[in-house]
């Protein structure tokens, strides 16, 4: 009995009752409703969303005896270090490192004022509220956003004597796009803190400063975050159309089981060979990952024997969700996924290596039902 034959019809048969199940999943997927409301969106994950960015300018310092020196000769190089997450689309948090030194004016010998500057540093966390995604919607490539900030850190000036203060800081950070990682930044601050920070002591209690910077912020992926969905789990397929579906499908497994029992009692020369093509073989992965399931290693095992039955040859094709991840990481991901299922074939199920061919895409959009996770995937083909 010819062995291609007995398996072609076996593979039909394991077939037709996941024909019947997948056509009500089906349905079901088709039901999945995005919101269009901007101001809606999903929660990210906590690793999503975060960012760095450094940005150097000028600084003037307003203390006792500043104004007794010109403004230009006051005014000093800034700098900011900074990392922090934004939690929703309109609200964040940052830490940052701002230094250098201020100038300013103190009472010289000869009874007037002199020029003077000091070193310090300033480490404070920022409260970040995005006005633009606040008041006109979430917007993943929108040009600017305007975002104002209320901060409190710990400031030391270490010239001698040292002093150490706590420093209050209102801002408002601009950030311009300039590609899905880069934002320009402008970012113009104030500072108050404790008279004495500047080592001169009057009746006015606080002294300040202001700052204007220029920089550059990189956002780590992932980043942004996707629409809010919802999912009906109503079925709109009629039940008599489920029905009738499966027993179609059921008669043809009857009609199989009688052309098998037919083929056992005939002669062996009797037979026709019949080449057996396998229809494109489709298997998920996990997010960020590409190991192969062992469910999905034992549904490989029919693949092989069709492959290794009919000689002919197969590419195994590996893909990647492109909303998670970047261009890198998601080449990485599909060529590893594609080379899984090769492995598996090849060295588990001895599926000769020179029928099967290795492709991979990268990161690509919702190849189906309009739902990412089913892009984390490897699809096997006959040429």
């Amino acid at each position: 009995m010819n062995k291609t034959i007995i398996l072609s019809a076996v593979s039909v048969l394991f077939a037709l009752p996941a024909f019947a199940q997948s056509t009500v999943k089906t349905v079901t997927e088709e039901n999945v409703e995005y919101s269009k409301d901007s101001y809606r969106v999903e929660t990210a994950k906590v690793g999503a969303n975060w960012f760095v960015g450094v940005a150097g300018g000028a600084q003037v310092y307003f203390g006792d005896g500043d104004s007794q020196i010109s403004f230009g000769k006051r005014i000093a190089p800034a700098l900011d270090v900074y990392f922090g997450k934004w939690f929703t689309p309109n609200v964040g948090l940052r830490f940052v490192y701002s230094g250098l030194n201020y100038k300013g004016g103190v009472p010289a010998s000869n009874g007037g004022y002199e020029q003077n500057s000091f070193k310090f540093f300033d480490l404070h966390a920022d409260a970040l509220v995005n006005f633009c995604n606040l008041f006109a919607g979430y917007k993943p490539d929108r040009v600017w956003n305007c975002s104002p900030y209320l901060g409190v850190g710990y400031a030391r000036s270490y010239d001698a004597p040292t002093k150490n203060e706590i420093v209050g800081h209102l801002g408002l950070l601009n950030a311009f796009r300039l590609s899905k990682g880069w934002d320009f930044t402008i970012d113009l601050r104030s500072m108050f803190v404790n008279d004495r920070f500047d080592k001169q002591v009057s009746g006015r209690r606080v002294d300040g400063a202001l700052s204007l910077s220029f920089g550059f912020a990189y956002k780590f992926a992932p980043r942004g975050w996707n629409r809010s969905k919802t999912v009906v789990k109503t079925v709109s397929q009629d039940v008599s159309d489920i029905m009738d579906q499966l027993a179609a499908a059921q008669a043809e497994r009857d009609r199989l089981n009688n052309e098998i029992d037919s083929l056992k009692n005939r002669k062996p020369e009797e037979i026709q060979k019949v080449n057996v093509i396998a229809a494109p073989y489709y298997v998920v992965f996990e997010l960020g990952k590409s190991v192969l399931s062992s469910e999905s290693k034992a549904n490989l095992a029919m693949l092989a024997e069709i492959i290794k039955s009919n000689g002919l040859h197969y590419t195994v094709t590996g893909y990647a969700d492109e909303s998670t991840g970047n261009d890198a990481i998601n080449q990485r991901l599909s060529r590893e996924r594609a080379q899984a299922v090769f492995d598996c074939l090849v060295k588990d199920y001895k599926v000769p290596a020179s029928l099967l061919k290795v492709d991979y895409k990268g990161g690509v959009g919702n190849m189906f039902y309009d739902d990412p996770s089913l892009s984390r995937a490897a699809i096997t083909r006959n040429d």
